[in-house]
């Protein structure tokens, strides 16, 4: 036995519904949000029929206890006309290339232009699934979870047969389509996702990259989904070694010896993690040592009575009180050691669907992805400077003052002597080379979890692997294929 609500109440729930499927903007006017409408308890047909108290059944036979049955099915009847004037379907949000991003967008009449802010109008009003229409869409989305976005759509809102080719985001950011911690099942359908930025130097470039925690959560579902995705960036040269330093003008006296050469660079692969790929780049060669100063001269000093006043010695005696000295030469200064070649700077790797600790299906469809980039090549060396040579050593002259010695005027004698050379300065040694970059990678599909994406009925294309940078020693190349 059905209880019925008082008729106030069934005539107020009815006005209710006739109002919330009416156009938007009446819609709008009064508070209610379009394509928010909810339908419980078997939707909102039935519900005026709940409201007007009778069952299905006593719809059907005619029976009714307050003889309201013509008011019932008059209400009804403006119900349905409303909503299907209004094109309201409470579970979707709609989206065309002809649509407005205006506050209230998402209906058929008045659909949404971005996907992007589909989605978001899909999350306020918790609808399950967006629908778009044909085109190209310069757009990049972020995918929540539970949602369903499918593309194909004719513009009377029928679903296309062309595979998905007719939906295509354009990606306007790196990657185009992301999704991340899925809680629920979320499905990305019929829609082409195209990656064709120029990339900056070692830049990756992916198409669809999706993120989980230790392969928890919900899968991603990809129907008929076709990504293409251009070649990476190739990695920037080595930076060019600085020069060495010329001698110094002064030093202090060593052994005067060169020095070896700086050591040579590295080479790194690249690596994959939660954020993508990091390219490999090559190390720095070391810098050479720089050479050693020269050795000092000796100084040279007058021998005793070298330097006297010309007087015998009988009469006048031997300067011997102070000896001069001539200083040694000054060494020469080492040479300062060449910088070491920078390395090569790792290519970038081009993929089309990356997967990182995420569940991941795909039916049919396509994934293609273009070349990896070439790793730079390393920069070599600098040469060691050349050490300086010795200065002159200086002289010291000695000229004792004519005098008398007791009874005999002395003629005055003069010596001159110099100090030894000093040794040149060694030469610096020259700077290592760079290790080459290494050469980004080409997949159509990289995985990392306990399992690979389950891939059905999909095509999988890829381009060339990047090669690795010249250099001492050259990078390594990419590698390439599908990772499953």
């Amino acid at each position: 036995m059905n209880v019925r609500p008082p008729k106030a109440e069934a005539r107020g729930r009815l006005l209710a519904l006739v109002l919330a499927g009416m156009l938007p903007s009446c819609a709008t006017i009064l508070g209610i949000e379009a394509g928010t409408l909810e339908a419980t308890d078997g939707g909102p047909l039935q519900d005026a029929q709940q409201a007007d108290g009778r069952t299905g059944d006593a719809a059907v036979d005619g029976r009714h206890a307050d003889g309201s049955r013509a008011d019932a099915q008059d209400a009804r009847a403006e119900a349905r006309d409303a909503l299907a004037d209004s094109h309201v379907n409470p579970g979707v949000i709609y989206v065309a290339t002809s649509g407005s991003d205006v506050p209230q967008c998402g209906t058929q009449a008045s659909p949404c232009a971005t996907i992007h802010n589909g989605i978001a109008r899909a999350v306020a009003s918790r609808a399950t699934t967006v629908d778009i229409g044909v085109g190209t869409y310069d757009d990049a989305i972020t995918l929540p979870s539970g949602l369903t976005v499918q593309g194909g759509f004719t513009a009377t809102w029928a679903p296309g047969s062309d595979g998905g080719a007719a939906t295509v985001i354009q990606g306007q950011a790196n990657p185009p389509v992301t999704a991340a911690d899925l809680a629920s099942p979320t499905t990305l359908s019929s829609v082409t996702v195209i990656n064709q930025q120029t990339p900056a130097a070692g830049e990756s470039l992916y198409g669809v990259f999706v993120t989980g925690v230790a392969d928890a959560g919900a899968p991603l579902t990809l129907d008929n989904v076709i990504v293409t995705v251009a070649s990476a960036g190739a990695g920037n040269s080595g930076t060019q070694a600085l020069p060495a330093a010329p001698a110094a003008a002064s030093c202090t006296a060593s052994d005067g010896a060169s020095e070896g050469n700086g050591g040579q660079g590295g080479t790194n692969p690249g690596t994959f993690g939660a954020g993508g790929y990091t390219t490999g780049d090559g190390s720095p060669g070391t810098d050479g040592t720089a050479g050693h100063a020269g050795k000092a001269g000796a100084q040279v000093c007058f021998n005793l009575g070298e330097c006297h006043n010309g007087c015998s010695s009988a009469l006048c005696g031997v300067l011997t009180v102070p000896i001069p000295c001539a200083a040694g030469g000054a060494p020469g200064c080492g040479g300062g050691g060449g910088g070491g070649g920078g390395g090569g700077q790792g290519g970038g790797s081009s993929i089309a669907l990356y997967v990182w600790g995420a569940k991941v299906a795909a039916n049919g469809g396509s994934f293609h992805s273009g070349n990896g980039g070439a790793g730079g090549v390393a920069a070599v060396g600098a040469p060691g400077a050349v050490g300086s040579p010795a200065t002159a050593p200086p002289s010291q002259t000695c000229a004792p003052t004519v005098g008398n010695c007791g009874q005999t005027t002395c003629s005055a004698t003069s010596a001159t002597v110099s100090g030894t050379a000093g040794t040149a300065g060694g030469s610096g040694g020259a700077g290592g080379p760079g290790g080459g970059g290494a050469g980004g990678s080409s997949y159509a599909v990289f995985y990392e979890g306990a399992a690979p994406p389950v891939i059905t009925g999909t095509t999988l294309t890829f381009g060339q692997a990047g090669s690795g940078g010249g250099g001492a020693p050259a990078g390594q190349s990419g590698q390439l294929g599908t990772s499953p």
